[in-house]
């Protein structure tokens, strides 16, 4: 009876014989074999959801976990978001090439607390460098208690656009100090800050190095304001924040109380170009209500 005659190279490897499997090569020169021994931790079913481990465990693959969280993300981002099958970015507030991982960090730091702001939970949320550009639709929900908004995005130098959801409640701010301070690219903030009448609200730094913001609908400022270094801040705006500051929530006058708003150069020159109708008339409407801008 014929032997087989085993053939090995120097370093033990058997040359002959070898098994089909080895001898079906890749155009990369891999054989089968060793390209089944790579993949024997991530054979997976064929809905690509589920893989099966080399210890015979079946855990969800990335794809699956994509799919949850871009349920997630739609559930959480309501009107204002989604993510887009065509495009394959994830979309809010107006930005549309939210890759995977940035709305996963989006995720990780919104999630939860965007969706109820209590009193106490103003403080900071999306302070310090987050390496996102926006964040989860935020609802303000202090009732009838009085947010303090301060250090709120403070030093968030990522950042674009931030929505607060109007509702019914009653969610008057108390302090807006350092709120915004250094978000130099802050474009938007969406919704409506509304401060606490006859509060004297603190807007120490609130605005401080916002040198890209255009959108901003403060409600019943009562004290006095800087945003000089917004020089982009759209003329609705102003207009909003003249129409209802030094009011009440009821909209009547608050007497005897002189505000001073500190503006950019180039936003006091529209306010007194008489020929620039539209701002000029921000400026006669705010001399009304003893609404005073200067700059600097």
């Amino acid at each position: 009876m014929a032997q087989i005659t085993t053939l090995k190279d120097k370093t033990g490897t058997t040359l002959y014989p070898v098994t089909s499997a080895q001898a079906v090569f890749d155009d990369k020169g891999v054989d089968l074999e060793t390209r089944l021994q790579q993949k024997q931790d991530t054979i997976t079913t064929p809905d690509g959801n589920l893989a099966l481990s080399p210890d015979g465990q079946l855990t969800l693959t990335d794809l699956a976990k994509k799919r949850l969280f871009i349920d997630l993300w739609n559930q959480a981002c309501g009107i204002w978001g989604k993510y887009n099958e065509e495009t394959g970015y994830f979309e809010l507030n107006g930005i549309n090439d939210i890759d995977y991982q940035e709305a996963l960090r989006i995720h990780t730091y919104c999630e939860g607390w965007c969706m109820n702001l209590s009193q106490t939970g103003g403080f900071g949320p999306l302070s310090r460098n987050l390496n996102i550009r926006t964040a989860y639709p935020i609802t303000l929900a202090a009732g009838d208690c009085h947010l303090q908004m301060n250090g709120f995005a403070q030093t968030n130098n990522t950042i674009e656009v931030i929505r607060i959801l109007d509702n019914d409640h009653n969610n008057l701010v108390d302090n807006i100090s350092y709120a915004f301070y250094w978000c130099s690219k802050l474009k938007h903030i969406y919704g409506h800050i509304i401060c606490r009448p006859n509060n004297k609200v603190n807007t120490n730094s609130a605005f401080t190095k916002c040198n890209n913001l255009e959108t901003l609908f403060l409600k019943h400022i009562d004290t006095n304001l800087v945003i000089k270094e917004s020089s982009k801040l759209s003329l609705e705006s102003f207009q909003y924040l003249v129409k209802h500051g030094n009011t009440q929530v009821s909209g009547t006058l608050i007497k005897d109380n002189p505000i001073t708003i500190t503006v950019h150069p180039d936003v006091y020159a529209k306010l007194t170009d008489s020929d620039n109708t539209e701002w000029h008339q921000i400026l006669l409407d705010a001399a009304e209500k003893n609404i005073t801008f200067v700059t600097v």
